[in-house]
């Protein structure tokens, strides 16, 4: 048995929107939940994309133990129907979470994105994805295939973030952009939010990209700093 509590109104519904976000692209696709390991009251939720882009949030919250992973079906299932405290949320995949996880620390501020901008390239990549999804299927001719944005689409820089005055720029692709559309994490609530904000943060390591919004952080391994001249 795994069983979350104390969680406030809002934290429930942020867990459950990214939960039913989750679960609309895969009911069986799995999310991690680590507490902050001291027995307190911060939980941090984790889940991957289907195009390699990792989404998280954090809630004030208890688990029963430091770590687990459920189904997102199961978790929202369980957030709807059961109203008290502690909320029952089901056993999960037999196999612990595979995979590596990004990094707690080394994280390097890198710039902010204007929410209106930000705005702006998460609706061009998901009318550019659409539109290459649909010629996909077009070209299938009917076939009973899945169609999906191609790599070249996905790889594709979105949206460039440099600091305003000095640093590295660091390009943000469209499968990041994409996630963002795809999780709700942009942009009306950036733009509620950006008072005493700079914008969006953007963040990065050697080998990890994250963008840190009101809502919650959409992270991709494999692009980060450039390397030193």
């Amino acid at each position: 048995m795994n069983v979350i509590s104390g969680l406030a109104e809002d934290d429930r519904a942020r867990v459950l929107g990214f939960a039913g976000r989750v679960a609309l692209t895969d009911p069986k696709a799995p999310i991690r939940i680590i507490g902050d390991g001291l027995g307190g009251a911060r939980l941090s939720l984790w889940a991957r994309t289907g195009f390699g882009v990792w989404l998280t949030c954090a809630v004030t919250g208890s688990l029963d133990r430091a770590d687990t992973t459920v189904y997102a079906a199961d978790l929202v299932t369980s957030l709807a129907v059961a109203r008290g405290d502690a909320v029952d949320i089901g056993s999960g995949p037999s196999r612990p979470w595979q995979g590596r996880m990004p990094p707690a620390g080394g994280w390097v501020a890198v710039g902010a994105i204007d929410p209106d901008v930000l705005g702006e390239r998460v609706i061009w990549a998901a009318r550019a994805a659409s539109a290459a999804s649909d010629a996909e299927l077009t070209a299938l001719d009917g076939a009973s295939k899945k169609a999906s944005a191609p790599l070249d689409l996905l790889d594709q820089t979105g949206l460039t973030v440099r600091h305003a005055t000095a640093g590295p720029a660091v390009e943000v692709p469209v499968r990041v952009l994409l996630a963002l559309s795809a999780i709700g994490y942009a942009p009306d609530t950036e733009r509620a939010a950006v008072t005493g904000r700079a914008g969006v943060p953007v963040r990065a390591t050697a080998t990890w990209l994250r963008i840190d919004t009101v809502g919650g952080s959409v992270l991709r391994h494999g692009i980060g700093l450039p390397a030193s001249p």
